[in-house]
């Protein structure tokens, strides 16, 4: 009878961990790649900055970013200028 009392424990904690884990690595993968818009420079230039990775960035955009307001890259159109050249993705 304690045995199937400690499986059941054991189990019940494994599943939890295994839990634990994937939600931490979907919000780690989830929020990893978007960007502050910190200021506007001249022309269509942008500074921004990934909060998490610590990186920043200079970016050439005919969109209209608003100040202060978090992106992904993926949702602003980057002209391709010497400041920032885009990842190619295969």
């Amino acid at each position: 009878m304690n045995t199937l009392k400690t499986e059941f424990k054991i189990k019940v904690v494994s599943v939890c961990m295994i839990l634990a884990i994937i939600t931490l690595l979907l919000g780690t993968l989830s929020s990893c790649n978007k960007y502050l818009v910190m200021s506007y420079l001249k022309g269509n230039l942008y500074h921004i900055h990934n909060n998490k990775t610590k990186k920043s960035e200079i970016i050439l955009t005919n969109d209209t970013l608003i100040l202060g307001k978090e992106y992904k890259l993926k949702e602003i159109n980057i002209i391709d200028s010497p400041y920032y050249k885009p990842k190619k993705t295969k």
